[in-house]
């Protein structure tokens, strides 16, 4: 894959909970909230597990609070996806 842009290369890496990374994303940058807007992130049930624990929820609550219910229309199987704020769907 060739690019002109010197960032677009990013190495795969598994990462643990202890992982970290550098994420940065603010109103000097361009494409600012542009990316993530109207945007399905589907939560995997491991996705679910690791962050209402890390949460400190049951899964009702983090479910509840946090994640939006949609059925996949191709098989009618329901998955969650991360809820975004109300706010432009930004």
């Amino acid at each position: 894959m060739e690019s002109n842009s010197k960032n677009a290369f990013i190495p795969n890496k598994r990462l643990t909970a202890d992982s970290e990374f550098k994420f940065r994303c603010h109103k000097e940058i361009k494409c600012f909230t542009q990316c993530c807007r109207n945007i399905d992130i589907p939560l995997t049930p491991y996705d679910v597990l690791t962050i209402k624990n890390r949460l400190e929820l049951t899964s009702d609550e983090f479910l509840a609070l946090y994640t939006d219910l949609k059925i996949w229309e191709k098989t009618d199987l329901p998955f969650v996806t991360l809820k975004l704020m109300n706010d432009e769907r930004k």
